[in-house]
């Protein structure tokens, strides 16, 4: 098993330490592999191909790398999903790689996202 929650008390620490900026309310839905996500005024539909996991250790700090495939779904409409969640983001782009922090009702989660993972590893923010 492997926990990604993060306490809630940690948010401002973390949007400070990231220079994170609000960017409004979310709802994921998860229809098999198509990955669907609402905010504000917009939507993506994406089919998500998962390749590998791996877990490296950066200065004291486990990390979970995953590895997957991304590309466009044609919108539709859906009525029953497998999985909805509902958060709060908040990101930061540099050097290639987003920062993003989803405030859950009761946890963070904190994910870093690039297209190549030698942007990841030459970062200095960990």
């Amino acid at each position: 098993m492997y926990d990604i929650k993060i306490n809630k008390k940690d948010k401002n620490k973390l949007i400070q330490n990231y220079s994170l900026q609000e960017k409004g309310n979310c709802k994921e839905y998860w229809e098999n592999n198509v990955c669907i996500i609402l905010s504000n005024d917009s939507y993506s539909f994406n089919y998500i191909e998962d390749v590998r996991y791996e877990t490296v250790k950066l200065n004291k700090n486990n990390f979970l790398i995953h590895e997957f495939k991304e590309k466009p779904c044609q919108p539709y409409n859906f009525y029953k999903v497998h999985q909805e969640e509902k958060y709060k983001n908040y990101q930061a782009e540099k050097d290639n790689l987003i920062t993003e922090l989803r405030e859950y009702q009761d946890y963070l989660t904190l994910t870093f996202r690039c297209d190549n993972i030698d942007d990841f590893y030459q970062q200095t923010i960990f």
